[in-house]
């Protein structure tokens, strides 16, 4: 059987955490939420199964997953986007450390497809590069007004100041990598603005199970 990856890119604040939860629920699917975040040495909280799982699915590369810990830290707050985007060799290099997490992964439960929320633009240029015939990137979109307010609310929750100059730029710069460079790379490629999503689930499943 051949097994697929569902890659969620984009913004936070854009209802992935919800669509990630949903998808998992479907048959044949193994959600991971952010799966960037998957790091190592891989330090489990006690003996629960979901770390028996993972810790089982790490031992199997060949380092026990050290340098994707280190690879998947590298491109936290995409700072290295530019350096994906540049370079094909940084991205073959990605994809080779992530491919044998993939690898781990698909051979460790039974399901057709994985759904990862990472939401990172470089890790969707370096997956593209590990089998763009696999991997089906869903581009999840945002109002931005929306999108500021939902992210100055969070602000508000940790007793920070509002901000809108940073998070209007970072919508826009986001947005515009992934519909010019993620889309342009990808075979498989689909665009769900959250407003439809949060208006009819159902449909907006179904149009991504389609």
């Amino acid at each position: 059987m051949n097994k697929n990856l569902l890659y969620v890119v984009g913004l936070g604040h854009n209802g992935s955490t919800l669509l990630d939860l949903l998808l998992g629920a479907s048959s044949g699917v193994f959600s991971t939420s952010q799966l960037n975040d998957l790091l190592a040495p891989y330090v489990p909280d006690g003996r629960a199964e979901k770390d028996l799982f993972w810790r089982e699915v790490l031992s199997q590369l060949k380092d026990g997953g050290k340098e994707l810990g280190e690879q998947n830290q590298s491109i936290q707050l995409e700072r290295r986007a530019r350096e994906f985007i540049m370079s094909k060799a940084v991205r073959l290099h990605y994809a080779d450390v992530n491919g044998e997490l993939l690898d781990s992964l698909f051979s460790a439960i039974d399901d057709e497809w994985i759904v990862d929320s990472s939401k990172n633009i470089s890790r969707a240029l370096g997956l593209l590069e590990w089998d763009a015939d696999r991997v089906y990137m869903l581009h999840i979109v945002r109002d931005i007004r929306s999108y500021v307010n939902s992210y100055n609310m969070r602000k508000e929750e940790r007793g920070q100041r509002r901000g809108y100059l940073y998070p209007a730029f970072h919508w826009y710069a986001k947005n515009l990598l992934a519909s010019l460079i993620v889309r342009r790379r990808s075979k498989h490629y689909l665009i769900m603005k959250y407003e439809d999503f949060i208006e009819n689930p159902v449909s907006e499943i179904e149009r991504v199970e389609v």
